[in-house]
């Protein structure tokens, strides 16, 4: 068993229980430096004085509560996991942990080494998983994103660098980076070839590239300070904000998959349970997905146009999802008319506009108001609008309501990105946002849309229902799948092995590359686009040298606006956005497999 070195702070007044974890934690293979606290005043004073890789808290403390000292541990700025340790066998105490910022609970019952290991790996797990994720997102408004190594060659550069540095991608990478990046928030010049300047803001930080330390470098191009004065500096310290809040809310949300995922392989539990939790599991992963989409959409430019679509449908569909937005208090109320209220709107972002609308309204009403969604016919077309009785905004809130990362919410409790985006992607479909307020007159925003022109069909095919993973059909075909994230690739391949495809899985696009091109074409090439060596597109292009009609589709979290960017079409490769549900590959290579 690998021994693990951890700096442990343990919140515990009871001698025996601290030495009972000392014991566990060395069964388990950790090698602890472990730092006492007997009283949550002394917890978390440690907490916040000094740097630990792990906390973990009793439940009852003579001075408090252990979701007091999480709770206040968060709000001082601790990130590292934070586990609680109980004595109770109330079920209610791990939702009540989890909320509080716990990245776990463990009930005292259950600390045996083995349970105990799992419990701190996983804690970890989730905390490295954040930690990329802050700095994923700390370059969400990056003009360029570069992977440096230890010499200073830059071994992968995004498209966007084209521009700022004035080179092409072949040209960088593999060449000099030319400038010194030790240290944050550094102004720099970037002598083009052309022997102009460019002066930049940068920030960087450390990280593995092809199993090789690297440094990962975050630019944006410097031009000055805005209209309101405010500077690259201050734009970088709001998206530091954002990180902040998704790395909390991913915490949560890896905790809730991971135990239930727990759970559901707890000895002696009933196949209906365990079904239980492996669907509430997944329940919780399509959330974290939702945050990623919430991101990603607000990063680009609308996708698509508007369609013609029944409002008053529309809504009643969407009403359960709305309804499950208040499951912790306040109240909801739907109304709609009674005839068909036919507007141009896209269902997709339309979706999501409201559901952030809705979702703030519940928030401003704190469980103990009414929210009311309304769509009403206009002259014009039709308006959708969301008005609560909560406290409303004042003037100053008001004046920065739609800056993208202004929140009035505490840190780590929101993104500032729910009404810019509502607002980006109504505009986006051919509507108008409004919002309306006053102090302790609660808030109304309102949607308007434009009406469908009466030649458009006002009924649409239903679409079929989609076949699920594991129908019992068995398909033929040769897939080579290419991803270099080695989970992925597995996932995929067990998937489309299972349904009778013939799969070849390979983790690089060097080796993707000779084994699509030494014997005859695949039937369908599957490929990651961000790699090391080779990205997907020039794989694609390498493999169409030696087998020009070769099927090709494209694997991105970034979804088919990486395509978009490339001038390539769904007429060229199609995009299969991650993540995604199995049934979802297997049904997209059902419509795209060559006829047989």
């Amino acid at each position: 068993m690998r021994v693990v070195a951890l700096r442990v702070l343990h919140v515990e007044d009871s001698d025996a229980d601290a030495a009972l974890l000392e014991y566990a934690l060395a069964e388990a293979g950790f090698d602890a430096e472990i730092v006492r606290a007997m009283s949550a005043e002394e917890g978390l004073q440690a907490a916040r004085s000094d740097h630990f890789d792990l906390h973990i808290v009793d439940f009852h403390l003579p001075d408090g509560d252990g979701l007091d000292v999480i709770r206040q541990a968060r709000d001082a700025g601790v990130r590292s996991p934070l586990i609680l340790l109980t004595g109770r066998s109330d079920p209610s105490i791990a939702d009540d942990a989890l909320d509080a910022g716990a990245t776990d609970f463990l009930p005292k019952v259950d600390m045996d080494p083995q349970r105990l290991r799992r419990c701190v790996r996983y804690a970890l797990e989730a905390y490295r998983v954040a930690e990329r994720l802050r700095e994923h997102a700390r370059a969400l408004e990056a003009d360029s994103l570069l992977v440096v190594g230890p010499r200073g060659d830059i071994l992968f550069a995004t498209a966007s660098a084209e521009e700022l540095f004035g080179r092409t991608l072949l040209e960088l990478r593999g060449g000099d980076l030319g400038f010194d990046i030790d240290g944050d928030d550094l102004q720099v010049d970037i002598l083009r070839p052309d022997g102009t300047v460019r002066g930049a803001l940068v920030r960087s930080a450390m990280g593995v590239w092809d199993g090789q330390p690297a440094r990962l470098v975050w630019l944006r191009a410097a031009e000055g300070p805005g209209p309101d004065g405010s500077s690259g500096r201050d734009k970088a310290g709001m998206v530091s904000d954002l990180a902040a809040g998704i790395a909390h809310d991913f915490n949560n949300l890896l905790g809730g998959v991971i135990g239930h995922l727990e759970l559901a392989l707890a000895p002696d539990l009933d196949d209906r349970s365990a079904g239980r939790h492996v669907r509430d599991g997944l329940r919780t992963a399509e959330r974290a997905a939702e945050l990623t989409a919430q991101l990603l959409a607000f990063a680009r430019r609308s996708e698509g146009s508007a369609e013609t679509l029944d409002l008053r449908a529309w809504a009643e569909a969407l009403r359960p999802a709305l309804e499950r937005l208040f499951d912790a208090g306040g109240a909801l109320e739907l109304r709609v008319p009674d005839a068909p209220l036919w507007v141009r709107a896209t269902d997709g972002p339309l979706e999501q506009s409201v559901l952030n609308l809705v979702g703030n309204a519940r928030d401003a009403i704190d469980g103990e108001g009414r929210v009311v969604v309304s769509v009403e016919p206009t002259d014009e077309g039709a308006t959708l609008s969301v008005s609560d009785d909560g406290p409303g905004m004042a003037p100053e809130v008001l004046q920065s309501a739609f800056d993208p990362f202004f929140t009035t919410k505490p840190v780590g409790e929101g993104t500032g990105l729910g009404l810019p985006l509502a607002r980006k992607l109504v505009e986006g479909m051919g509507g108008v946002l409004d919002l309306s307020t006053s102090v302790d007159g609660g808030t109304r925003v309102t949607v308007r849309f434009e009406a469908a022109p009466a030649s458009e069909p006002e009924v649409k095919e239903a679409a079929a229902e989609p076949r699920r993973f594991g129908d019992g059909v068995q398909r033929s075909g040769r897939v080579l799948i290419v991803d270099d994230e080695a989970t992925i690739r597995s996932i995929v391949y067990a998937a489309l092995t299972a349904v009778g495809y013939t799969v070849v899985a390979k983790g690089d696009a060097l080796s993707a590359l000779a084994a699509a091109t030494e014997v005859e074409p695949f039937d369908v090439v599957m490929t990651d686009v961000a790699m090391p060596q080779m990205d997907g597109f020039t794989l694609a292009e390498q493999i169409r040298r030696v087998h020009p009609a070769q099927r090709v589709v494209l694997m991105s979290g970034y979804g088919i606006r990486v395509a978009q960017a490339r001038g390539v079409t769904d007429n060229d490769d199609p995009v299969l956005a991650k993540p995604f549900r199995i049934a979802d590959v297997v049904r997209f290579l059902d419509a795209f497999m060559p006829p047989r």
